[in-house]
């Protein structure tokens, strides 16, 4: 389970650590993400990024550092070798839950080999 992490991260970190997760997880097991994604439309990242940025003041006011949503998260699970799964989001579409999965047959797999 991962909640707020993803976007915590660089793009090279980002894929690593979906990497890693799928080589951590058991055949048949499951990868649970719930993160700030980029909203798909002009109109709703105008309105993501208003009301993101008095909390991103803060933050950086606050730790010198600032985070932003994650771009693509789906087309970077896929790679990481999971199955996609389930995705649900918020109305303005910014905020995802994302379940992702090991398949099995690479069980089968890997007992073939």
């Amino acid at each position: 389970i991962s909640v707020l992490l993803v976007s915590e991260l660089a793009e090279a970190e980002q894929t690593e650590t979906l990497r890693q997760c799928h080589d951590l997880l058991r055949p048949g097991g499951r990868l649970i993400v719930a993160d700030e994604v980029r909203a798909a439309t002009f109109v709703r990242r105008a309105l993501q990024n208003l009301i993101r940025f008095p909390l991103a003041a803060i933050t950086y006011a606050l730790t010198q550092s600032s985070t932003g949503a994650v771009r693509g998260l789906e087309q970077k699970v896929a790679p990481a070798g999971f199955s996609f799964f389930r995705r649900e989001s918020n109305r303005l579409g910014d905020f995802v839950l994302m379940e992702a999965g090991k398949e099995e047959e690479e069980a089968r797999d890997a007992a073939i080999a």
